[in-house]
């Protein structure tokens, strides 16, 4: 999977939960980029007809994309993204960076919340969100101290305890009603 590909082509449909399109619009698009650059096969999706769509609770399409590491997918459910995840998500938008200097301290907050969320987008096991601890910190370093005040502790991102990690596993055969590319550059 093309990293770079992916996250144009999911940057292109809407990832507020205000932005929500119908959903049966998101899903063809979701399944044609899924197709053309996952390695899906259309017949993959042939069973999801509009009725048993209607019948499925509404997912969000998460995309972690790394230029090095490839691309992992993920289908969270609407119904696990509370508000306030929900916000860390649209603060993040569909972002593109090489480090924190492409954030403002709220952003990289919430890139560091969402990473805690999932851990590792490509399978780092739970316990390795203390591992990423000292990227944070490095990256952090850049703001002043009132900036960095902004940031997440150590045991504030424990305590999200990769919450959202199975759901980087789960099915593409879902009804998706909105998606969210963030990709780590190099």
């Amino acid at each position: 999977m093309n990293s770079i590909e992916i996250q144009e082509e999911l940057g292109d449909l809407p990832y507020r939960r205000d932005d929500i399109r119908p959903e049966a619009s998101v899903n063809e698009r979701i399944q044609e980029i899924l197709v053309e650059h996952a390695g899906y096969e259309e017949d993959d999706f042939r069973e999801l007809t509009e009725e048993k769509l209607a019948g499925m609770d509404p997912h969000l399409l998460f995309a972690w994309c790394d230029d090095h590491d490839g691309v992992s997918l993920g289908a969270i459910p609407e119904s696990a993204i509370g508000d306030e995840q929900n916000e860390w998500l649209e603060a993040l938008g569909p972002a593109v960076f090489v480090g924190a200097a492409d954030f403002d301290p709220a952003g990289f907050a919430a890139l560091m919340r969402i990473m805690a969320l999932i851990v590792s987008p490509l399978g780092v096991e739970r316990s390795d969100v203390i591992g990423l601890w000292p990227w944070f910190e490095r990256e952090a370093g850049r703001w002043s101290d009132g900036e960095r005040a902004a940031l997440p502790t150590l045991d504030e991102l424990k305590a999200l305890d990769g919450r959202w990690s199975s759901y980087l596993r789960a099915s593409m055969k879902q009804r998706f009603s909105r998606a969210l590319a963030i990709r780590k550059s190099t």
